[in-house]
């Protein structure tokens, strides 16, 4: 069922465990008994500019590599044009050094990472024998199933918070609290950036109010510690509001 797989994707986080392997895996069986020895980038690119099946999704494929002046992981698209890097190779993922080359992404999904091992494009090491045809074939449940993990997710961590925030409120503060935060949470979209920022302002005033503060010493707040919490509590709104 659904609801088992879901639970599944869950208990192998933050590896996210993905459920859509589990519905291929049966038909991988004759090939599973996967190489010892991980697949080298160089060959997972190779494999996605050449083969018939992915050349037309090669633009929805990116590539994560280590950039050696900023010293931090960047992504670029897999077809990028190489604009910066010596040499006579067109595109840029060709001409990067292999070895900085640390993972690889269809869409939003990770099919090569040097670090954990895994390859979902030929099935090599941790990637169970699951190659990029099933990923490319499944990718839409798998999306799906993920959403609703995110979903979940998200609904217990607002709780968390919720039930954080109640300790350290009076009953009155915490129940206009309450009011304006489902207020905004079920109109999130159609409020503009402004009305958030003023939430947040006025959920901040709440915190050091000195009602609250003179509640109990040990559960009272600082703004500093308001902030901290507050930031934790904005992420119940889509990114497009933060």
């Amino acid at each position: 069922s659904v609801e088992k797989r879901i639970s599944e994707l869950k208990k192998d986080a933050p590896q996210q465990h993905d459920p859509s392997d589990d519905a291929t895996s049966s038909s991988h069986n004759n090939i599973r008994q996967s190489s010892n020895k991980l697949m080298p980038a160089s060959e997972v690119l190779q494999r996605i500019r050449w083969d018939p099946l992915l050349q037309p999704l090669a633009s929805e494929f990116t590539v994560q590599y280590l950039d050696r002046v900023e010293e931090k992981i960047k992504e670029i698209q897999f077809d990028a044009a190489n604009d910066s890097i010596s040499g006579k190779e067109r595109m840029y993922v060709f001409a990067l050094p292999e070895h900085r080359i640390e993972s690889v992404k269809f869409r939003q999904r990770l099919v090569w990472d040097k670090s954990r091992r895994l390859d979902r494009v030929f099935g090599s090491m941790n990637g169970d024998g699951v190659t990029i045809a099933a990923v490319v074939d499944n990718y839409e449940e798998h999306a799906s199933l993920l959403e609703k993990v995110k979903e979940q997710e998200k609904l217990r961590n607002t709780a968390e918070i919720i039930s954080r925030v109640q300790q350290i409120m009076a009953s009155n503060q915490f129940e206009r609290f309450q009011l304006l935060t489902n207020k905004i949470r079920k109109n999130v979209g159609e409020i503009s950036n402004d009305v958030v920022e003023d939430y947040i302002l006025l959920m901040l005033d709440l915190f050091v109010s000195e009602e609250n503060q003179s509640l109990d010493s040990e559960l009272a707040v600082n703004e500093l510690e308001a902030l901290d919490l507050l930031s934790e509590l904005v992420s119940i709104f889509p990114e497009e509001h933060l």
